[in-house]
């Protein structure tokens, strides 16, 4: 992280990677939509097999025969459990109608990152 510009890691650059929706209007624009499989990488974790297998179908691939790993570890230490309740304000405001182009523009619920109790299934290596 101290090698990052101003000490920042792209771990936490949370708000400017959070735009998907001007990032999947892109994509479309780039292919067509029956070309393109959306996924939330949590779903890799919540029900690995369920996911992967639709990943391969999409993309007509066997699926692999190896244990899957279902672990996500971050680099650097987690963020705090519970954000500041104006902070969490702030980001709702910012994201809610984000959310809504989303579910349009790819199918795919968004209904458990707007849970209050929400929380990555990530740990911390340090």
């Amino acid at each position: 992280m101290t090698a990052s510009s101003n000490g920042a890691h792209r771990v936490f650059s949370y708000v400017e990677r959070g735009y998907y929706d001007e990032q999947i209007e892109r994509l479309l624009g780039l292919f067509p939509r029956e070309r393109v499989h959306f996924y939330k990488a949590n779903d890799l974790f919540a029900r690995p097999r369920e996911t992967l297998g639709a990943i391969f179908s999409f993309l007509g691939a066997q699926r692999p025969s190896y244990a899957i790993e279902t672990e996500y570890v971050t680099p650097v230490p987690s963020p705090p459990a519970r954000m500041d309740d104006g902070d969490l304000t702030l980001l709702r405001g910012e994201f809610e109608w984000r959310f809504d182009r989303v579910e349009r523009l790819t199918g795919v619920s968004l209904l458990d990152w707007r849970a209050p109790d929400y929380e990555e299934p990530m740990r911390s290596l340090v």
